[in-house]
């Protein structure tokens, strides 16, 4: 029994010793080194652009160079840390740092009481440098465009930000650089450039080298006309209204369809000062130079018109399939025949939207056919005084072809009231209605007969043509 006493009892001292030795080497653990005393080192953090505070910042405690521990900012931008040092520590240093800002030192003394007051430590927002780059080019043919201007955005609340502006090189690329202190997100580009529609496109930024892409720009709807008036020929037998009509038509396109003057081509006789703008001599060479011309920059949102009136004539034996316009030198020794189907040649490149021909010639009706049959044939309509073996006429009571003023002087300006929504179809179907079967020339009647009647191709009649 006292043994058990004795053995109890040296255990209770066993684990005394154990526990106070314990003790002793946690002391030892969290008590400062031998020698050194604490520091409370204290400030605040906040926004050198703004001054607002900032929170979550890492602050890292240095005394006499050598790291001593670190903290964060509270949500006031304070910070606080004991830290332990020698007794002669002269130099506290706290770095601070966070993501989106610049690295910053503060530094600071002790006072008497061991107090270190680093003051306020200001941040300046890191600069962040995107390269935001692209190409602007043609919708239809990706051809680049030259001098284009690029307005650049960035995403920006409840809307976009302006950030810069620049232009296209002969390349159609452009560069700029954004420098800013905020991530950007998604970026914008509004392209525009002189004959297009102005273009947009937005993407996603994932890093500093923003790839734009290429954007298209649409060219703008563009009209072009060629008119062919010719009264007083170089070798054969004069007609008296043609001029006229080709200054007619020329007014009208200009001021009531929107047609731009230096869109039309005017080619006519020797008399320049018949018509209201003067292109060259009515040549065959001058008005296939003029047609190809025009459609080779004639684009898939554009519409090309050509109208003539003066003499039509076909090769003896050939019948329909292949009638001409006289051209002003025609018998001259040259050639001189604008025929159907170099006239179908030239326009079968056409990749305008929209192909209005009005022909007030004798056997002009000849042409549809040939027109017709193109891959393009769904842009095109044809407006034709009369059919194959047929023929035109002056009409002195109203100053024109009598085609051109039914279809153009009562039919579009007086009927329609110039409205320049009017459709060719509407236009041509009133035209046509109200085509006389007889008129008089100095009190002599002038007989229309069935061949002598208008005709139209409509390569497309389940769609509206405006010109």
């Amino acid at each position: 029994m006292n043994f058990q006493k004795r053995a109890l009892i040296l255990s209770v001292s066993f684990i005394f010793l154990f526990v106070l030795q314990l003790s002793v080497l946690s002391a030892a653990a969290i008590a400062p080194p031998s020698g050194d005393v604490t520091y409370r080192v204290y400030g605040y953090v906040k926004s050198q652009q703004t001054n607002a505070p900032i929170s979550g910042a890492l602050v890292k405690v240095y005394a006499d160079g050598i790291h001593k521990g670190d903290t964060y900012t509270s949500s006031t931008g304070y910070f606080n840390k004991y830290v332990s040092a020698r007794p002669s520590a002269e130099i506290f240093e706290a770095r601070v740092s966070k993501s989106g800002y610049q690295t910053k030192i503060g530094f600071g003394s002790p006072d008497g009481n061991r107090n270190v007051n680093m003051g306020t430590i200001y941040l300046s927002l890191a600069q962040i440098s995107y390269f935001i780059h692209g190409y602007v080019k043609n919708a239809f043919n990706e051809t680049p465009i030259s001098g284009a201007s690029v307005a650049l955005y960035r995403d920006a609340y409840e809307g976009w930000s302006q950030i810069g502006t620049t232009t296209t090189n002969q390349y159609g690329y452009y560069s700029y650089t954004y420098n800013t202190y905020d991530t950007m997100s998604q970026c914008r580009v509004v392209g525009s450039a002189s004959g297009y529609y102005d273009g947009a496109e937005t993407v996603t930024v994932s890093g500093t080298d923003v790839n734009m892409g290429t954007l298209s720009l649409s060219t703008l709807l563009i009209k072009y006309a060629v008119i062919v008036g010719i009264s007083d020929y170089g070798y054969v037998n004069d007609l008296s209204y043609c001029d006229e009509d080709a200054w007619d038509w020329y007014d009208y396109l200009t001021t009531v369809e929107g047609y731009q003057s230096t869109n039309v081509w005017v080619y006519g006789d020797g008399h320049t000062e018949n018509y209201p703008k003067y292109d060259g001599l009515a040549t065959e060479s001058n008005v296939v130079a003029a047609l190809e011309s025009m459609l080779t920059i004639a684009d898939q949102n554009d519409i090309v018109c050509f109208i003539d009136s003066g003499h039509g004539g076909h090769d003896s034996g050939d019948g329909d399939g292949d009638v001409y316009l006289c051209m002003w030198n025609y018998n001259s020794g040259e050639d001189g025949k604008l025929r159907d189907s170099e006239i179908a040649n030239i326009f079968g490149n056409s990749v305008a939207s929209r192909n209005f021909f009005f022909f007030d010639a004798c056997l002009s009706g000849g042409i549809g056919p040939e027109l017709m049959a193109l891959d393009n044939a769904d842009n095109t309509l044809v407006c034709t005084t009369c059919s194959w073996e047929g023929s035109g006429f002056d009409y002195p009571d109203g100053n024109n072809g009598l085609w051109t003023y039914y279809f153009l002087e009562l039919g579009l300006i007086d009927h329609f009231g110039s409205d320049p929504l009017t459709a060719m179809e509407d236009a041509f179907e009133w035209a046509d209605t109200n085509y006389p079967d007889v008129f008089y020339v100095n009190g002599n009647p002038i007989y229309i007969y069935d061949e002598d009647k208008p005709e139209m191709y409509d390569g497309n009649p389940s769609s509206i043509f405006r010109i």
